[in-house]
């Protein structure tokens, strides 16, 4: 949490973190914008929306995948 806002899910399983964050139709674009593994992306645009809400989630197997989860998350806390 950030705040009042809840930034990401996080579920640890053996081998890997699960991580879930929920965007907008408004915010979507942003995330397309950032400079994320193109895999991250395509998962975005194809995710099947929950209400409102458009899921992204992803596995972290290895400290590489890092920097795409700080960049989602730096960019998540900057929302309004």
């Amino acid at each position: 949490m950030f705040k009042k806002k809840t930034v990401f899910w996080l579920s640890v399983w053996d081998g890997f973190i699960r991580t879930s964050f929920y965007f907008t139709e408004k915010t979507k674009p942003g995330v397309l914008s950032l400079n994320i593994d193109d895999e991250l992306k395509q998962n975005l645009e194809s995710a099947k929306p929950i209400g409102k809400l458009i899921p992204l989630v992803f596995d972290i197997v290895s400290d590489d995948q890092l920097v795409d989860f700080y960049e989602i998350v730096k960019y998540k806390k900057g929302l309004k």
